[in-house]
């Protein structure tokens, strides 16, 4: 038995899917096989690496109600719908939780099947001599005896070699089918597609909004299909208003009137903003600028997270256009000043009120702030990341009182200690 680097593994998928066949119709001794060894639950096991068509460190996947159970769901592999099945729940053993992202997944071309294996770690590739395979253990009585070829000894450790083709012979018939699926499995299949193309993460804090912007918008493509067009016309109808440009009114007016309702207390001293925002920084400076109209006589300080270091750059050198500042009510010399023709950049005492950071370093913020506004984050990150964000920042940065805003078609999600403004133009809540 020769252990080979995993890094091989695509050049042997395509060599052996001949030479394996070739060795099965030669009746000899010392004929070898090469095997993907993968571990589930720190336990051993392996597949002929001629059903092996790729392996996929990360992909999003769908869930589809009213499934089996080891049926994880459905991923898009380039245009392609697959089902994705969990061997740890097939076997009874332990299983992942239910994280959106898999993190190792082998994708297996069975005769006219494909389909996804999730797996917990890719151990290598091993080449095995058939004289080496021992009958299967009885140890092994958590899997079915005509699920398992065989037991092979590594020296450091013993591996099950799997029957691939048995397994899924049996369990294919059960698999969900793109042309069978329900009405609803079909929403779900779709689902994956947008967040696939759009670049998304859609789950309970969204999904409200953009199933109907689904239904709406899907049954006027001439061939009822979910492409790259569809995707992003649901998002652009999905984010709030304004997303990456200076905010106008009346939103400007909607926003202000939310925040003086709930800031009475606040005429004089700080003001303390928390804003996630996107790429171009426009949401921040718009903030800024309306509470400095509104409340004239407070200091406003402002913390903003981005998504990743470039975002920060360009936050942190901001620029408008004229043509920009046309559709704004507000005082422009009042925050900016000239810098080359035709654009503006913050003055300097402004500008320093403002502090970046990048959304990961979030959770070593402890201060406390008096407006938080998250419009749309749900959609950049999956549903357990954003939870454990939002309950975060509720539970140690807003006070009592506090503004809490999220985007125009998102909820918000269970378990908060807020109340709703009820005001149907922005989605504000307050702490209780």
């Amino acid at each position: 038995m020769v252990s080979k680097e995993f890094n091989d593994y695509k050049s042997l998928i395509k060599k052996n899917k001949l030479d394996t066949q070739k060795n099965r119709n030669v009746k000899q001794t010392n004929i070898s096989i090469d095997t993907i060894a993968f571990c589930l639950e720190n336990e051993y096991y392996g597949i002929e690496i001629t059903y092996v068509k790729e392996i996929i460190k990360e992909k999003r996947f769908t869930r589809l109600p009213k499934s089996l159970p080891y049926v994880k769901g459905l991923i898009n592999l380039r245009g392609s719908i697959i089902p994705v099945v969990d061997l740890k729940k097939m076997f009874n053993l332990p299983s992942s939780s239910d994280d959106k992202i898999l993190k190792i997944l082998v994708i297996l071309k069975i005769d006219d099947l494909i389909i996804g294996m999730l797996v917990d770690q890719i151990v290598g590739v091993i080449s095995v001599n058939l004289d080496d395979i021992e009958p299967p253990s009885p140890l092994l009585g958590f899997i079915n005896e005509k699920y398992i070829d065989g037991v092979i000894e590594l020296p450091k450790y013993v591996a099950v070699l799997l029957n691939i083709r048995e397994i899924f012979s049996v369990t294919q018939k059960d698999l969900p089918k793109s042309s069978l699926l329900s009405k609803e499995e079909t929403f779900y299949r779709d689902i994956n597609k947008i967040e696939e193309l759009a670049q998304i993460f859609i789950h309970s804090a969204n999904i409200g909004a953009i199933k109907e912007l689904y239904i709406k918008y899907k049954s006027t493509k001439e061939q009822n299909i979910v492409d790259s067009q569809l995707s992003h016309l649901i998002l652009q109808k999905f984010l709030s208003h304004h997303t990456n440009e200076i905010w106008k009114k009346p939103y400007l007016d909607n926003f202000a009137d939310l925040v003086k309702f709930n800031l009475r207390k606040y005429p004089f001293g700080k003001i303390r903003v928390m804003v996630f925002g996107n790429k171009e920084g426009y949401e921040f400076y718009s903030i800024y600028m309306l509470l400095a109209d509104n409340f004239p006589n407070a200091d406003i300080l402002m913390t903003g997270y981005v998504p990743d270091n470039q975002a920060l750059y360009s936050c942190q050198n901001f620029t408008l256009t004229e043509k920009e500042f046309s559709s704004w009510s507000g005082d422009k010399d009042r925050y900016f000043v000239a810098s080359g023709k035709n654009r503006f950049i913050l003055q300097d005492d402004i500008a320093k009120k403002i502090k970046f950071d990048i959304y990961n370093n979030i959770e070593n913020n402890i201060e406390i702030f008096d407006i938080i506004v998250v419009r749309d984050l749900s959609i950049y990150m999956i549903e357990d990341e954003y939870k454990k964000v939002i309950q975060k920042i509720v539970d140690k940065n807003l006070p009592n009182e506090g503004i809490f805003i999220i985007g125009d078609n998102e909820e918000i999600i269970e378990g908060l200690n807020l109340t709703s403004t009820y005001d149907n133009k922005i989605n504000g809540f307050t702490k209780k």
